[in-house]
């Protein structure tokens, strides 16, 4: 497994820099437009923002419906709003500091 120093010098040898122009919290194309976040992502993300864990996110689109009202996930995606995240006014995160851990090491 690599080492995270030899990671990070990988991800910064790519040359990317954010312009701030929030593209990548949009849908670019048909297979990004989810963010998966994971339950701690979801608590965490609802206590900053005192909101409830269904607001924030919904089951992956590929779940299992047992077909008594229960449907089975196994990930969670950030919720949409017009092919873009929620959380995004303005072209900026406004969850920043509580961005998931996608986010945060994205690209």
């Amino acid at each position: 497994m690599p080492s995270l120093e030899s990671l990070t010098k990988e991800i910064e040898s790519i040359g990317f820099r954010c312009t701030g122009c929030g593209e990548c919290c949009r849908r670019c194309s048909e297979d990004s437009d989810l963010v998966m976040v994971s339950p701690a992502e979801v608590a965490r993300i609802a206590t900053a923002q005192s909101m409830r864990p269904d607001e924030i996110a919904e089951p992956y689109p590929e779940s299992i419906n047992l077909g008594n009202g229960t449907t089975l996930t196994f990930e969670w995606a950030l919720k949409r709003n017009d092919d873009q995240c929620i959380f995004l006014e303005g072209n900026r995160c406004t969850i920043y500091p509580d961005r998931p851990w996608i986010c945060r090491t994205y690209p």
